[in-house]
């Protein structure tokens, strides 16, 4: 099965998307980041889903249900989805994807 590697950025994106949306509804908040954990399952499952970026091997996957957007990429090599970042669809959306030690968490 495809290994899951989301980065600390995107996790920081994650909590912070939470905390927004819980200032107003805990429930509210805890739906949506529930429907990004599923749709980054989703994407380890259907690694070539979303649409390519300009910057190589880079995807990214719009939810439906809420205005997010998920970068990630596949390395078919190491059968390895890494999730980059995880930002409001009316952000910009140019990102860094330097990758520092450490940066990655693996996720079963």
């Amino acid at each position: 099965m495809t290994t899951l590697r989301i980065n600390e950025w995107a996790l920081r994106e994650i909590d912070e998307i939470y905390r927004y949306i819980a200032r107003d509804s805990v429930q509210g908040a805890e739906n949506v980041v529930a429907e990004i954990y599923a749709m980054i399952d989703f994407l380890r499952r259907y690694p070539r889903a979303g649409h390519g970026t300009m910057r190589r091997n880079t995807r990214l996957f719009a939810l439906s249900r809420y205005p997010y957007l998920i970068y990630f990429q596949y390395f078919r090599r190491l059968d390895q989805l890494r999730v980059r970042s995880v930002r409001h669809a009316a952000r910009r959306r140019t990102i860094e994807l330097r990758e520092p030690a450490g940066e990655f968490r693996v996720r079963v």
